[in-house]
């Protein structure tokens, strides 16, 4: 009997000999707009790689982009950073910054993640459901918490700039900021290991494309710290930890399987 999708995605992270590789290919709404009906030509040639795809199913014209995908639209999120995108379907940057003024730490709010997420209002009935749904249906069960979730969270909220000079002069007031970043997202945390999840799915940019954003010795003693108050508890529990990392970050590895990956 071939082993269910779920059983095989644990095999494959175990090392205990999976059947087949897991993948997926996603295509970004940038690029579907951009290629329009050659690019569903191409995905409906692979349904391997986007299997229940069919042709037709978007209204490219009147599409609905996501909350700070939307060319020359400004969106300010639940964290107060405006953002905008230059390009319909491509995430843009953060333009205003809450923090970008240390002054503004002693007034500032991080938003209750039980009732706003980053982009919309908190759904967890909803998510519960979902995740007993797919338990029903033998699925693998997942949790995370959002993309940008701790280095990248603190240069939305202050800016790239800044906070690497905060780094660099070991400013104080950055791991009060710290602190407050792990609390909310230890928040999401413990609400899906409430909820049984199989993984927890972390992830944000470490890396450029030659070096980590921030040195190994910056990274052991602003980063990790906050990595493994929230991946720590996912391993007591039994739940594996996902990192997703776009750039080079080997000089990375060791410290990032320390804290739980």
């Amino acid at each position: 009997m071939p082993l269910s999708e779920r059983e095989n995605y644990l095999r494959t992270i175990t090392f205990a000999n999976p059947e087949w590789i897991p993948m997926s290919v996603h295509v970004s709404d940038a690029s579907r707009d951009q290629f329009r009906d050659e690019m569903e030509e191409v995905m409906a040639r692979h349904p391997l790689f986007f299997p229940g795809f069919k042709k037709g199913g978007r209204d490219f014209d009147n599409y609905e982009f996501a909350a700070a995908y939307r060319a020359a639209e400004t969106f300010t999120d639940s964290w107060g950073c405006v953002w905008e995108s230059a390009v319909d379907g491509l995430e843009g940057q953060v333009l205003e910054c809450p923090l970008s003024d240390w002054e503004a730490l002693e007034r500032y709010k991080i938003p209750d993640p039980l009732v706003q997420a980053d982009r919309a209002p908190a759904d967890w009935e909803g998510t519960r459901k979902g995740i007993e749904q797919a338990r029903a249906n033998g699925d693998l069960t997942s949790g995370g918490v959002p993309h940008g979730f701790m280095l990248m969270r603190l240069w939305y909220l202050r800016g790239f700039q800044n906070l690497m000079l905060d780094i660099a002069t070991e400013d104080p007031r950055l791991q009060t900021l710290i602190d407050m970043v792990v609390e909310h997202n230890r928040i999401i945390v413990d609400q899906y290991l409430g909820m049984g999840v199989d993984m927890m799915s972390f992830g944000e940019d470490l890396g450029t494309q030659t070096a980590s954003i921030i040195s190994p010795a910056a990274f052991h003693k602003w980063i990790a710290p906050a990595y493994r108050k929230l991946m720590q508890p996912c391993r007591r529990a039994g739940t594996y930890v996902y990192l997703h990392s776009d750039g080079y970050i080997m000089e990375l590895m060791d410290e990032l399987l320390a804290c739980g990956v």
